[in-house]
């Protein structure tokens, strides 16, 4: 039996990337910049990546777009592990579809010990990562109300494979409020998220449900400024080994010249307490946006994110 104290740590690294001792880390971690600088929000007005974060809100944008996000996750060790993200999507009168896929590199594993702790590479390089493929579908019956799915397919692959299928449900209701006779619209959405089953070896078991209710309102201050209150909050419900662990985050981007956003937000909860911020530019149909997470213990990793979406 060949022991390696490098993959034990590596591990307890990876599980503290966001899902913290629950698996596939791949199905939680923020899928785009804007969700990250507002933290981790993905309820609300969020137009980048909605198939990971609010499909209903493509309904309010551009027919077809496409956007990748690459995010960086420095390890503890030499490494740093990649995120990528992929999504399109495409709204045809009430009905919209969507594509995507996640990949999160976890590093690499290039010499093995024996039981004598005596180095062996007999074994060549291993590489560690996590991928999701992914679907969707939207509805919008009326002006108030939307409704989505999503299904996937997800694997981690370590010294051995973790595979899951999942399901996500949500639904969303628009509207528009009044503040000092200024219109002020907003959103309001539930979903429900990681319905489905993971198998590892000759095990199985279900994934932790995540229920999640969370929305946004739009301020406008001035002429062609805008700012938006995100919140959202939920949980993890208690399933197999998994307890229940219980969240909120919230952020705030204001929009200036109807061009450039500037993004702060927060999360506390789920021990991964953590403060975020970000910047957006939009130009014609391209819009281009940074995020960061910095953590607030020790024990957590930061994060980095860049991403690029397109409008047509």
């Amino acid at each position: 039996m060949r022991i390696n104290l490098f993959l034990l740590v590596m591990m307890c690294v990876v599980l503290h990337t966001k899902a913290q001792s629950r698996i596939l880390p791949v199905l939680e971690t923020p899928s785009s910049p804007q969700s990250l600088s507002l933290g981790g929000v993905r309820m609300g007005d969020i137009n980048q990546a909605y198939l990971y974060n609010n499909p209903t809100f493509l309904f309010h944008n551009a027919s077809k777009s496409v956007d990748y996000s690459l995010g960086f996750i420095p390890s503890e060790g030499r490494q740093t592990y990649l995120f990528h993200t992929f999504t399109t999507a495409y709204r045809y009168k009430k009905s919209a579809f969507f594509l995507g896929g996640r990949y999160l590199t976890m590093g690499s594993l290039d010499d093995w010990f024996n039981n004598d702790y005596e180095k062996n590479s007999s074994l060549g390089k291993i590489d560690f990562y996590s991928y999701s493929l992914d679907v969707g579908y939207a509805y919008k019956p009326n002006q108030s109300f939307s409704f989505y799915s999503t299904a996937g397919y997800a694997e981690e692959k370590t010294v051995s494979s973790i595979r899951a299928y999942r399901m996500d449900f949500g639904a969303s209701y628009e509207g528009t409020g009044k503040l000092f006779r200024a219109e002020m619209p907003y959103s309001i959405g539930l979903s429900v998220a990681n319905l489905g089953k993971y198998s590892y070896k000759d095990q199985s078991d279900f994934l932790a449900p995540n229920v999640r209710l969370g929305g946004s309102v739009s301020i406008v201050t001035v002429t062609r400024q805008t700012m938006q209150v995100f919140v959202d909050g939920g949980a993890f419900l208690p399933v197999g080994e998994n307890d229940f662990s219980s969240f909120f985050s919230g952020g705030v981007d204001y929009c200036f010249l109807n061009t450039y956003s500037l993004r702060i937000g927060g999360h506390t909860g789920d021990k991964g307490d953590f403060l975020s911020a970000g910047f957006g530019v939009k130009y014609r149909a391209f819009n281009v946006s940074l995020g960061a997470k910095i953590p607030l213990r020790k024990d957590l990793n930061s994060m980095y994110m860049l991403g690029l979406k397109m409008d047509i």
